[in-house]
């Protein structure tokens, strides 16, 4: 039986190894330990681990703390984790806000700006969308 754990166990590759080698990078950058990021994230140890070797990625939620806790710009981390920033937003703004995760707490003037245009656009692209419709019938 554990010949077949080992097995499975190697055929597992790091998807994620860019976001990876980031998250390695930046919380050395920022003299963390792995502890200290766990900590700081609210995560166990093993799952920073399994982030850095690229074997998992953060959720929004996480990526949002890690932004704030390392100082990377969000885009950066989100780009290496493999999301687009159309389903960023959309999960960042359905989480139920607290205070202790209020993203927009913590937001830049230029990440809140950027919000607003993304915001404005979807309202226009549904406007578009209802239009369509309605001439269509």
């Amino acid at each position: 039986m554990s010949k077949v754990v080992t097995k499975m166990k190697k055929k597992n590759k790091p998807i994620w190894r860019d976001f990876g080698i980031l998250l390695k990078t930046e919380r050395q950058r920022n003299m963390l330990s792995r502890t200290d990021l766990a900590q700081k994230v609210g995560k166990k140890v093993l799952t920073i681990l399994s982030w850095e070797q690229g074997y998992r990625r953060p959720k929004q939620n996480s990526l949002l703390e890690l932004r704030n806790i390392l100082g990377t710009p969000i885009q950066e981390l989100q780009k290496k984790a493999g999301y687009t920033p159309e389903f960023d937003w959309r999960v960042a703004l359905t989480d139920k806000p607290s205070k202790k995760n209020d993203v927009l707490l913590s937001t830049s003037i230029e990440e809140k700006e950027e919000l607003r245009k993304y915001l404005l656009f979807m309202r226009f692209k549904k406007q578009i969308t209802t239009s369509q419709t309605i001439s269509n019938k």
